[in-house]
């Protein structure tokens, strides 16, 4: 069985394919910046500067679930 790692670069090797894609590319990129940035300065942002990040981080998840971003088509054969 492959890393999650490796299969990410796989899934993002074929979604660079098309331009609809890469702009799911650039959410999951948007989205992984706004987490390493609440993680590594949660403790020095004030409560208002938190406050959007969290609920884009909660937001995000429910709106763009793994099975709408990456679907059946581009799903990577078990092997």
């Amino acid at each position: 069985m492959a890393s999650p790692l490796h299969d990410f670069g796989r899934i993002a090797q074929r979604l660079s394919r098309n331009p609809l894609g890469i702009v799911a590319l650039f959410i999951v990129l948007v989205y992984g910046i706004a987490g390493l940035v609440l993680g590594a300065s949660s403790s020095n942002l004030e409560h208002s500067e938190r406050l959007p990040l969290v609920w884009f981080l909660v937001v995000f998840t429910f709106k763009f679930p793994e099975h709408e971003l990456f679907g059946k088509d581009l799903s990577l054969p078990d092997r």
